[in-house]
């Protein structure tokens, strides 16, 4: 997997994730367990995939570091790819 293609389906993610919350506009505290849910499926389709708190406390972490950065909000999916990838390599 590239990091251009995790970032697209960290996109997926989110739009597969505001759509099933769309009556709240996307709003769910437990984001990071939705997240690394739906994830999780489809990176066992690719190849393993590590569990899904591990996945959700890469995408905790990977959040933080984003706001710090100040980046436009856009840019969130290749920001998170590039921190992300690295450790789901690993597996």
């Amino acid at each position: 997997m590239t990091q251009e293609e995790l970032a697209a389906l960290l996109h997926e993610t989110a739009e597969r994730h505001h759509d099933a919350y769309a009556v709240t506009d996307g709003f769910d505290p437990d984001w990071p367990q939705w997240y690394a849910s739906y994830l999780r499926g489809r990176l066992e389709e690719l190849r393993s995939a590590p569990p899904d708190a591990e996945v959700a406390a890469l995408l905790v972490e990977s959040d933080r570091a984003f706001r710090d950065t100040g980046r436009p909000f856009e840019d969130w999916p290749a920001f998170y790819a590039a921190r992300m990838l690295p450790v789901l390599q690993l597996r």
